[in-house]
């Protein structure tokens, strides 16, 4: 494939649709054909840990696309022993002691359960997108490629997101140039927490330039001009804000935009003897992936919709940026997590290889 870099700043990347065999053409929708042109799965790497789902395998079709999600949680509950009750006054259990056995009722354990599944179906199709790389910072995490996100705004203007998922570029308004930051779940404070309001607005690892506004330029304009100028950076270093020049370059990186026609899940709740199921469908919805090494092959960074659920308060990573004011005394912190941050779910998916045994 021979396909040439855009401007960083273009506003308007070529678009090239794949259908199968390396080739670009029209968007790829049902055909009745079932040939597979390639499977991901993940989560991978460092961010499995806290990504929302343990499992994701994503296969693209001649004839459209099916990606799907598993997340499960299991957790035995085991009486104390017999002589941990011995000691407490009046024989009742102390507030928060495991135990629920009544007298002379056998030791048993009690499964706690969560399993949850979703299924997308739809069409799929790759474009080539702007991509900004960013090198010659002393935290090593910023020095990556980093695409536009036009679905996730900030400040008015669309942010940029790292090759792996974890950092993004957002304008901060009130400072009139652009921070990085990263999400909560990657050492970040997050997207809700940076927001205008929010208990760390403005904060970052790095900022741009100030903007230079005239009488003829707009916001838009002059921000696109800011992030692209290599004069003015700052990046954090021991806690103060220390001046750098990086190295600004334009990147290659594709959208692998997945138009679901239709999506399914069930979840399964066991507690005990206590069990429930329950099914869901949806319509239409767009899920996006980014892809820095070609139209085809190589790893995807995959955005999806905020997960909620009890997964969300193992997640407490706040960054140590500076140039803003902390939460007073007192001040209750934010709920963290994909969902409650309001950060997206980014899962890493690489091919798969196929078994040759």
């Amino acid at each position: 494939l021979k396909l040439r870099s855009k401007p960083v700043c273009s506003d308007n990347p070529r678009v090239w649709f794949w259908v199968g065999g390396g080739h670009m053409s029209h968007p790829v929708g049902p055909r009745g054909g079932q040939e597979v042109l390639e499977r991901l799965s993940g989560p991978t790497r460092a961010g499995a840990r806290y990504a929302g789902w343990d499992s994701a395998i994503l296969e693209l079709r001649v004839d459209g696309f099916t990606l799907e999600l598993w997340r499960f949680y299991e957790a035995w509950r085991v009486p104390t022993e017999p002589g941990q009750q011995e000691g407490l006054q009046g024989g009742e259990a102390a507030p928060g002691d495991a135990s629920f056995r009544a007298p002379a009722q056998p030791r048993a354990s009690v499964l706690h359960r969560e399993e949850t599944r979703v299924e997308y179906a739809g069409a799929f199709q790759v474009h080539e997108v702007p991509a900004l790389r960013l090198s010659g910072f002393r935290r090593s995490g910023l020095n990556q490629a980093y695409v536009k996100q036009p679905e996730l705004q900030m400040g008015g203007l669309p942010t940029w997101w790292s090759e792996d998922g974890r950092y993004f570029i957002y304008f901060a308004e009130e400072y009139r140039h652009w921070k990085v930051n990263a999400l909560r779940s990657g050492g970040g404070d997050g997207m809700r927490a940076v927001r205008p309001g929010g208990l760390r607005a403005g904060r970052g690892f790095a900022h741009s330039g100030a903007l230079g506004l005239g009488p003829e330029r707009s916001t838009r304009t002059a921000a696109l001009e800011a992030l692209c100028h290599a004069e003015g950076w700052f990046e954090v270093s021991a806690g103060e804000w220390e001046p750098l020049q990086p190295e600004l370059s334009a990147a290659r990186a594709w959208a692998l935009e997945l138009d679901a026609s239709s999506m399914s899940s069930e979840e399964l709740l066991a507690c005990g003897e206590d069990s429930s199921r329950e099914r869901r469908s949806g319509g239409p919805c767009r899920l996006r992936g980014l892809r820095f090494t070609g139209a085809t092959g190589g790893r995807v960074a995959l955005f999806l919709p905020a997960v909620s659920g009890a997964l969300e308060e193992e997640l407490v990573f706040p960054a140590q940026a500076a140039g803003d004011q902390t939460p007073e005394d007192g001040e209750a912190e934010e709920d963290v997590g994909p969902g409650a941050s309001g950060d997206p779910d980014v899962l890493l998916l690489e091919p798969l290889r196929e078994s040759r045994l």
